[in-house]
């Protein structure tokens, strides 16, 4: 059967598509039968569904401290806010001046918001915003509020020497030999990682429109996550549309929870392209 969702489940289920063709693989290799992209749609209806089901179950409502200038009329405005927008997601909000934030307890807070610079607090994110919040804030917000994780261990992942701008090829398999080859030479890399990519472009292309690719091996491979990122100066045909920017995922083979946060945080990026 023609699936009419098939772009849309591979745009906004990238995670539970990739599960879907992993599945399609072990299929075919106990029927002989070949599951093609409109089942593979299907079929990640079905996780996608178990997913959301394991994120609810997983979902810890945050804590949060918001500390102003003074803590006074301005930050109940802005206690109102995350209220009104995160009221799902969120336990407690309490309000503090510049002069009481030190003695927030890591043990009662999840993160701290900010409208002021603050210095750091051991062991507390922080994330820091214009008093009147606009749609840059919160979005920031909501990343922690999804997981409070450091947003060092995110940046740990990319290194300058990894991303490749204004670059050229003929066609995405270069694309992706390149990225492999440059990938080698920042960390160890198995003799398998760059056939593994290649195999799971050959199950589906990894293309998820906004003009982006995220080729990836079948496997968890690497010791350490990291991404090589290309922009192409012409655009390629990759799958079904046309990309801009490549991002070769190299994920640890010990799955974390920053190997899920980054996912996720890349997926929110080229989404809002």
């Amino acid at each position: 059967l023609n699936n009419p969702l098939l772009d849309n489940i591979k745009k906004n289920s990238p995670i539970a598509f990739d599960l879907a063709v992993i599945a399609g693989k072990i299929i075919q290799n106990n029927t002989g039968k070949l599951v093609d992209d409109d089942e593979l749609g299907f079929l990640a209806l079905h996780l996608e569904l178990s997913l959301n089901r394991l994120d609810e179950e997983k979902l810890k409502k945050k804590r949060i401290v918001i500390v102003c200038a003074s803590g006074a009329g301005t930050a109940y405005m802005m206690k109102h806010n995350i209220q009104q927008i995160f009221k799902e997601q969120v336990q407690s909000i309490k309000t503090m001046n510049a002069f009481e934030a030190h003695k927030i307890n890591k043990e009662d807070c999840d993160f701290i918001i900010s409208t002021i610079p603050i210095e750091n607090i051991k062991g507390i994110p922080i994330v820091q915003v214009n008093y009147k919040l606009n749609q840059e804030d919160i979005n920031s917000i909501d990343l922690f509020i999804s997981d409070s994780i450091e947003f060092d261990q995110i940046k740990s992942c990319f290194d300058k020497d990894l991303f490749f701008s204004n670059m050229s090829f003929d066609n995405k398999d270069e694309v992706i030999n390149f990225l492999c080859e440059k990938l080698k030479g920042r960390t160890e890399v198995p003799d398998n990682f760059k056939s593994l990519v290649f195999e799971r472009e050959s199950l589906s292309a990894t293309d998820i429109g906004n003009g982006v690719a995220i080729p990836h091996p079948t496997r968890y491979l690497l010791n350490e996550n990291i991404v090589a990122i290309c922009h192409l100066d012409e655009p390629l045909e990759w799958g079904t549309s046309k990309v801009n920017f490549v991002f070769l995922l190299g994920l640890s083979k010990e799955f974390n929870e920053v190997s899920e946060i980054l996912q996720q945080t890349l997926l929110n990026i080229f989404l809002d392209i």
